[in-house]
């Protein structure tokens, strides 16, 4: 990827809806950026039809508009098939669960997975696997030499926003102690990623709550902003970032 990009989009969940992630795509376009990173729950099914379908017409839309998407592994993918050497489709780029890269100056770090609240209705294998959670060795991968100025991940950190923060105490969906517990762990993990990196701004997607939030430095690390993407079909799914201002503005998807 050549370090000479300035802007670069960023794009929340699209549960295999192709016709949202070919617009989104084309807007991305549009916008300014032939550079796209997907924060996960992307709907890589490469076994399902409705998956493959989806797949090739997300990889003909980049094909179309020279756009190169990357993608971040969420908890609804199948992990059994995640590759990053992956060709069938050749425009779409599958992250590896953790690492860095640089890019337009900056450097970027991600961090893969979170936990599916409805695992308990799922069958191992078909469509939740284990490998969804964020681990400790991904968290060592991730912030291995040290800081960096973009964190990207699934999952929300435990220092999150006032809405995420807001449903974690709340809990709408009344979800069991296990569950809560199980999702929790995997925030703990990403923020731990995010307590060694000190992101300036860390964006991560899972919540489906599109909004944005200043961390002071109280926390015990320095000023950021944790930006929450939207989901398919809400508004801020997809934002273009400034990499040298890391200013970010929301981009009209359609009609959202």
């Amino acid at each position: 990827m050549s370090d000479s990009v300035g802007r670069v989009a960023l794009a929340g969940d699209w549960h295999v809806d192709a016709r949202w992630a070919v617009d989104a795509i084309a807007a991305a376009r549009k916008a300014g950026t032939a550079v796209i990173f997907q924060v996960g729950d992307f709907g890589w099914w490469p076994r399902d039809p409705l998956g493959r379908k989806y797949l090739r017409e997300v990889n003909a839309a980049c094909e179309q508009h020279e756009v190169d998407l990357r993608v971040l592994g969420g908890n609804h993918e199948d992990w059994e098939m995640w590759s990053s050497e992956q060709t069938t489709y050749p425009a779409i780029t599958l992250l590896p669960r953790a690492g860095r890269m640089s890019i337009g100056g900056r450097t970027v770090a991600w961090m893969a997975g979170a936990a599916s609240i409805d695992r308990e209705y799922c069958t191992e294998g078909l469509d939740w696997f284990p490998q969804e959670l964020p681990t400790p060795l991904d968290v060592s991968v991730a912030s291995e030499g040290g800081m960096a100025d973009i964190l990207l991940t699934h999952e929300a950190p435990l220092v999150a926003s006032n809405g995420v923060a807001l449903g974690r105490v709340k809990n709408p969906y009344g979800l069991n102690e296990e569950i809560r517990a199980y999702s929790l762990a995997g925030a703990a993990l990403v923020q731990e990623a995010a307590d060694r990196i000190q992101p300036l701004l860390h964006a991560h997607g899972h919540w489906h709550l599109p909004e944005s939030q200043l961390i002071s430095e109280s926390v015990g690390a320095r000023e950021h902003t944790v930006l929450s993407l939207g989901m398919n079909g809400q508004r801020q799914n997809v934002v273009l970032l400034n990499l040298k201002s890391l200013s970010w503005e929301s981009v009209a998807v359609g009609s959202v």
